[in-house]
């Protein structure tokens, strides 16, 4: 009889041993899994669901088995501790396509989370698991103390103002998953805004109760008209915060340009119909910044006059012997007035980056461009961040 009992048990031992061995197998490999569905924030694609649907499965899979193990009479205090590491093991596919889901879309599928939450929730009570229960409940509070808190603000414009420059958030535009950031960039300065500050670099970035972070896009300029005020200039952002938030922070970004410029070139500008020619005009400076193929071309970028000045502008990205590394251009005419671009492609080769550009402004009496070529690492060093928090989101 005692031999007997003895064999029973060390045969409980060995399936429970071979039961935690296969969990924490699964749990590995769908944690391991799980990261190709983090790639998939660019549906759609049909490898998306796919991803979602096979790593999240396997997570769901071994926390219910974790769960069934651990409610069975038999199972000891160490095993459920286990247990438990396997139960997280197989949350983290889970929450990663979740992550995964909200930066695709925008939000999160709630017609799964909301079953699988209560699923878990009932689940881990009564299978002795009651610190998953827990810690879900106190997710689900932690989501309600971040969507729930009123905007600081019920009408927009808001300002901020840091040393000499303002910006101002004059609306944020009414969408089902998209809202058009509307804000407007003042200095008093000398030369203007443009002079001052690179708004090509200018950084846009979204968050809800600073927890919780959503997609914005580049900041781009807003041209009404010929006419532009110095002093000023509107841009735009396209974001995406969560419907169900109703308040969020923004924080906007932008860099000075440092007083002194890398290098300098100045080249004369042809006369119009002129075809791009063969000759380079090099700078005499550690980036070798060099501009070819000056001349006139018909428009390529849709916004540019029929005929426009186009030119191919290269630098050495990282040149022997100095702490410049990349490097930032500003255009200007002769009298110091920016000019915009926009850019019909380029690369980097080695050390040498290069791109072609057309130009998008052409003010009367232009005769010469100036090309200023600065450090970019100069330039983050000098930028500015404005916080706008508690923004309304409805």
């Amino acid at each position: 009889m005692g031999d007997s009992d003895e064999r029973q048990r060390g045969q409980a031992t060995r399936n429970a041993r071979l039961w935690r061995l296969m969990l924490l197998v699964l749990a590995v490999i769908s944690a391991i899994t799980s990261t190709f569905a983090l790639n998939a924030s660019h549906p759609p694609r049909p490898t998306v669901y796919r991803d979602w649907l096979i790593t999240g499965g396997f997570g769901l899979l071994v926390v219910l088995l974790a769960l069934w193990r651990s409610a069975l009479p038999i199972t000891s205090f160490g095993d459920r501790a286990r247990l438990a590491f396997i139960i997280l093991l197989g949350l983290l596919p889970v929450s990663f396509n979740a992550h995964s889901h909200y930066w695709a879309f925008h939000d999160y599928p709630w017609p799964v989370v909301i079953p699988l939450i209560i699923l878990l929730v009932a689940g881990g009570w009564y299978c002795r698991q009651k610190w998953l229960s827990i810690l879900l409940l106190g997710l689900v509070g932690l989501f309600l103390v971040i969507a729930l808190p009123p905007p600081a603000y019920q009408q927009l414009p808001v300002s901020r103002t840091v040393g000499d420059l303002t910006i101002a958030i004059n609306s944020l535009g009414i969408g089902e998953q998209v809202r058009a950031c509307d804000f407007t960039v003042r200095t008093q300065l000398q030369g203007g805004v443009k002079r001052n500050y690179s708004i090509e670099d200018i950084r846009v970035t979204g968050a809800v109760r600073q927890v919780l972070g959503f997609r914005c896009w580049q900041a781009h300029e807003i041209v009404l008209d010929d006419t532009e005020e110095l002093q000023s200039v509107r841009m735009s952002s396209w974001t995406f915060p969560p419907s169900w938030a109703r308040s969020i922070d923004l924080r906007i970004s932008i860099p000075r340009w440092p007083d002194q410029p890398v290098e300098t070139l100045t080249v004369a500008i042809p006369a119009r119909g002129t075809p791009p020619d063969r000759l380079r005009h090099t700078a005499d400076g550690p980036t070798n910044l060099t501009i070819a193929g000056l001349g006139w071309i018909n428009g390529q970028t849709g916004w540019a006059q029929a005929e426009c000045l186009n030119f191919t502008l290269s630098y050495i990205r990282s040149p022997f012997g100095t702490e410049y590394g990349d490097i930032r251009v500003r255009l200007s005419d002769q009298h110091g007035t920016i000019l915009r671009t926009a850019g019909r492609g380029g690369g980097q080769y080695g050390d040498l980056a290069s791109g072609d550009y057309e130009l998008l402004d052409f003010p009367e009496g232009l005769t010469h461009i100036q090309f200023e070529a600065f450090s970019a690492a100069e330039l983050e060093a000098h930028r500015l961040t404005f916080e706008f928090r508690g923004l309304p989101n409805r």
